[in-house]
């Protein structure tokens, strides 16, 4: 279970509970019948991090995840903010395809004055842990101007996808 570290820059200590694992408790209808679905939601560190680049990230800025180093970005940390109250909000609402093998959920926020998509990339798989049916593992998320508008993605609703994926169906876009 990966419990993020708080990073500390100038004197300011930046804490990184609200990333830490949960569970996500989910009703999924199969025909006349319903069961309950328990998830664990667990995040990647490229949620509150970028690419580091040592030309521009001072030493304070250096973040190891594993073998992999970043850079602690407080603009993705401050939206991080966000992120599970879209999970938790997302298990009754569409979520969308992505160009890549996973999913995501789009939020609306505001990045310098303007209102742009903020995408939640996700991976959603059957668990290994007891006591889980699913995993969910956030992969990433960043403000993503360029980002098609929610009409012109592929949607599937969240507990469909979670049914799916329990009962092993493979899962496409309409």
């Amino acid at each position: 279970m990966t419990l993020w570290r708080p990073v500390a820059i100038n004197g300011k200590t930046y804490d990184l509970q609200h990333l830490h694992p949960f569970s996500l408790e989910l009703s999924i209808s199969d025909g006349p019948i319903e069961f309950a679905c328990r998830i664990r939601v667990s995040f990647n560190s490229h949620c509150f991090t970028e690419t580091l680049d040592k030309a521009v990230h001072t030493p304070d800025l250096h973040y190891q995840d594993g073998s992999e180093w970043r850079a602690f970005c407080l603009a993705r940390y401050e939206h991080t903010k966000l992120i599970r109250p879209a999970i938790e909000a997302a298990k009754d609402q569409r979520v969308y395809f992505s160009n890549d093998r996973n999913f995501m959920i789009v939020e609306t926020v505001t990045e310098l004055g303007v209102r742009c998509p903020y995408p939640i990339f996700f991976d959603l798989r059957k668990s290994n842990q007891q006591g889980y049916k699913l995993a969910m593992f956030v992969v990433s998320a960043y403000p993503k101007s360029d980002l098609p508008a929610k009409n012109r993605l592929s949607p599937i609703q969240f507990s469909t996808l979670a049914r799916k994926i329990v009962k092993g169906q493979n899962v496409f876009p309409a």
